[in-house]
């Protein structure tokens, strides 16, 4: 937990869950693994919003694929 003045916020539990999620997510970067292609991100038609198994969506980070061709997906396939 941090100190009042360590210039690292937030603190508390809310602040350790973060950081927790945040490191955890960094880690991933990279790794393959199969997804489900929701579509297209907004305002970028080259790359695309995808979940994993593991994922809610609406509620949990998203992956995004940049390293494929968006012609061959569409919403519901899985990629992986």
């Amino acid at each position: 937990m941090c100190r009042p003045g360590e210039g690292r916020a937030p603190v508390g539990v809310m602040g350790l869950q973060k950081r927790l999620i945040q490191k955890r997510q960094r880690a991933r970067v990279g790794e393959r693994a199969r997804v489900v292609v929701m579509g297209h991100r907004p305002n970028h038609d080259l790359v695309l919003k995808a979940r994993l198994s593991t994922q809610a969506p609406e509620i949990d980070a998203s992956v995004y694929l940049t390293e494929c061709d968006p012609s061959s997906f569409r919403p519901g396939d899985f990629a992986g």
